[in-house]
């Protein structure tokens, strides 16, 4: 029988022989392969991750292996190590928060038994129940009450690292459309949510290690029941985190707003251009505004239809595009579609009469802050559904929904914020960036902003009181926006529509040569550099044809992209940096779609390590 191995991560080698020692004694038929990494090369106190990744080699059977850690560095070392192993070995790892002793033998008795590496796991995490239940406190882990009328239920871990966000919401509400049965969800003491309500189920906040149960009532609740948690355990084809699994506490809600951190800049780029402000043109409802009993009805079905007709506009404009625009698109079409807003419109125009479209603003209103009290990357959601908000009015009174305004001159669009119902339609030929008052660096704005190339800053306090055709410098980079830039700050730009073009050579004014290169980001970059008189490309960012896509780019289409930026600059130097995927430029098929450690996270040629052949393709 093949087990799962075990490695004990500790500061001290005489530590960690002597609780493997101890988990041994408890094993009557002989325990599984296991091995110390502990303490220094030299005898002293410390961890070292080669050391560890060489032990998980060692005990390695093809069963798995659970990393048991005691404090500090030996967990940041036992994360390290990962980067050192087989990558094929990696997914057949688990770090495990699990309390030293206590875990390790709880891992190296189970694993004798031939239980899996979840049962390890999950053994070792929860070995601490004991000793608290015993010493009666108040933290040890409590199971939920169990319901009466319920015919399946389960409860899975959260897995993919954004957990459940948008779109696995969608996803989920999708699947459950499926079968005959009614499904919830429900995160640790919280009130269920049917799984048929994206908008509920984003407001669990249920991150990754989050611990969810699935219950269900009716003829498919077993399947549906079994769809769901193979859905939520694969983690929706997103990035997995390095979990130790029996993690039941729900996440605190906090429903502070996040402190203030000043303008953003969410996708690169240095460009100059004059501002057009999209303002909002949906007036609030009049709240005092009643309808009569014969109209109540009528009122319903308007409502519905509304629905109907906004949902089959996002999906239209979702068919029309592709990649990360479509991706979010296809979330919004789930969010017009939830049925929480059935609940919430139905309550307030049968019990309180008001009219559709106020009904329509309560409820957003209220699903809004839920969303707010959810924090992170839901509250950065509230703009989109209040673009399902806005268009639903605009549905229900006749209007125009708002929208992109109709310009043919460059220009830079400043707003509150941007639905991916704005920002799908965006001509990045003519849109030279986008400045927004809110978002953040994973909203939809910085998303599909960095798939067009687009220079972006979000949180920046105060853009929509600019005046329209007002000269601004954005910096996606930096987050820096100058208003009414200067002669000197003007030249800075790299996307300058203000300036004669540049005639070379550039030199300092003692005679010595200096080459005057062009960023490049996006096909539009190119003709531009040129029209400004670029001699050469210092950075040629290639990403721009691997983004807004489901599938790598051939080779021959590589080699179409490639070649216009060296043909426009025969002659010259240009410099290439290969694919800079990951964090903030998420790939379907290379990388997550949310990153939560951008500094530091998967990205770039680490991709290299997981993916070798997208660089050797690309190369």
């Amino acid at each position: 029988m093949t087990l799962v191995g075990v490695v004990a991560v500790s500061h001290s080698r005489a530590l960690a022989d002597a609780a493997i020692a101890l988990a041994l004694e408890m094993t009557s038929q002989g325990g599984p392969a296991i091995a110390a990494a502990a303490g220094s090369a030299d005898g002293g106190t410390g961890t070292d991750a080669a050391r560890i990744a060489e032990a998980i080699a060692e005990v390695d059977s093809g069963a798995g292996v659970a990393v048991i850690m005691d404090l500090g560095s030996a967990i940041m070392s036992a994360e390290l190590a990962l980067e050192f192993v087989d990558p094929s070995l990696v997914p057949r790892v688990r770090l495990v928060a699990a309390p030293f002793v206590e875990g390790l033998l709880a891992a190296v008795v189970r694993a004798a038994g031939g239980a899996t590496l979840d049962e390890v796991a999950t053994e070792a995490a929860a070995a601490m129940r004991p000793k608290l239940e015993h010493l009666g406190s108040a933290t040890a882990p409590q199971k939920p009450a169990p319901d009466g009328d319920i015919d399946a239920e389960a409860i899975v871990t959260v897995r993919n690292v954004a957990g459940l966000h948008a779109r696995p919401a969608a996803i989920i509400a999708g699947v459950v459309s499926e079968f005959d049965a009614e499904v919830s969800l429900s995160v640790g003491e919280r009130a269920a949510v049917s799984a048929e309500s994206p908008i509920g189920i984003a407001t669990l906040a249920a991150k990754a290690g989050t611990s969810v149960r699935i219950t269900a009532r009716g003829a498919d609740a077993q399947a549906a029941v079994t769809r769901l948690q193979k859905l939520i355990e694969e983690g929706f084809g997103e990035e997995l985190a390095d979990l130790a699994a029996g993690v039941t506490a729900a996440p605190p809600v906090d429903s502070t707003p996040p402190p203030a951190t000043g303008p953003i800049g969410v996708s690169a780029g240095r460009v100059i251009g004059p501002v057009v402000v999209l303002r909002r043109t949906v007036r609030e409802p009049d709240a005092a505004e009643r309808l009569s009993d014969g109209d109540v009805d009528a009122a319903l079905a308007a409502t519905t239809d509304a629905r109907e007709r906004v949902a089959a506009d996002y999906r239209q404009r979702a068919a029309s595009v592709e990649g990360q625009r479509r991706a979010v698109l296809d979330a919004t079409v789930a969010m017009a579609n939830d049925p929480a807003w059935t609940t919430g419109l139905t309550t307030r125009i049968r019990d309180n009469r008001v009219t559709p479209a106020r009904a329509t603003w309560e409820t957003a209103a209220e699903l809004a802050e839920q969303y707010r009290q959810a924090g992170g990357l839901f509250a950065e959601r509230v703009t989109d559904l209040l673009d399902v908000r806005d268009r639903l009015i605009a549905a229900l009174r006749g209007e125009q929904p708002p929208g992109l305004p109709d310009r043919r001159e460059p220009y830079v669009l400043v707003a509150d914020d941007l639905a991916p119902a704005d920002t799908v339609t965006l001509d990045p030929t003519i849109c030279l960036a986008l400045v927004t008052e809110q978002g953040g660096p994973t909203s939809h704005t910085a998303i599909i902003a960095r798939e067009l190339g687009l220079p972006a800053i979000v949180g920046r306090a105060g853009a929509t009181e600019l005046v329209d055709g007002t000269l601004v410098l954005v910096d996606g980079d930096t987050g820096e926006l100058i208003i009414e830039p200067d002669v000197a700050e003007q030249a800075t730009a790299t996307g300058v529509i203000t300036l004669p073009p540049f005639v070379g050579p550039g030199v300092t004014s003692d005679g010595h040569r200096v080459l005057l290169s062009a960023n490049v980001g996006a096909p539009r970059d190119v003709a531009r550099a040129v029209e400004r008189g670029a001699e050469g490309v210092g950075l040629f960012r290639t990403e721009f044809c691997f983004l807004d896509r489901e599938a790598e780019p051939t080779i021959a289409e590589q080699v179409v992209e490639y070649r216009a930026v060296f043909s426009a600059f025969a002659g010259q130097r240009v410099v290439v940096r290969t694919l800079d995927a990951g964090s903030d430029k998420p790939l379907p098929f290379l990388t997550a779609d949310n990153e939560p450690n951008p500094a530091l996270g998967v990205r770039g040629v680490r991709t290299a390590r997981r993916d070798p052949e997208v660089l050797k393709r690309q190369l």
